[in-house]
């Protein structure tokens, strides 16, 4: 019986190319599914740039009001913007 008889062989090697693909791939979504549990679904609660504070209770007018006195809208654009509302 010859020496390389019981051995394997090396059959095995066009795939360990795909076993590290396979590792990085599942690290990479094992990172992102931790970061989307912690964090949600985008960092900074925003989805596109669009922002999603109305999902939290706030109804349009106390949104409208809260941006008021931070300073975000001048009275006009307040008082235009409470017009469209109750349109």
């Amino acid at each position: 019986m010859a020496w390389h008889a019981a051995h394997p062989g090396f059959w095995f090697f066009p795939f360990i190319p795909l076993v590290w693909i396979l590792f990085f791939a599942l690290c990479f979504v094992g990172v992102r599914l931790i970061l989307f549990r912690k964090y949600g679904r985008h960092p900074g609660g925003r989805c596109g740039g669009y922002d999603r504070s109305w999902q939290g209770g706030e109804e349009p007018e106390e949104i409208l009001k809260r941006r008021f006195a931070n300073g975000e809208l001048t009275e006009e654009e307040y008082k235009k913007a409470k017009d469209v509302l109750k349109q």
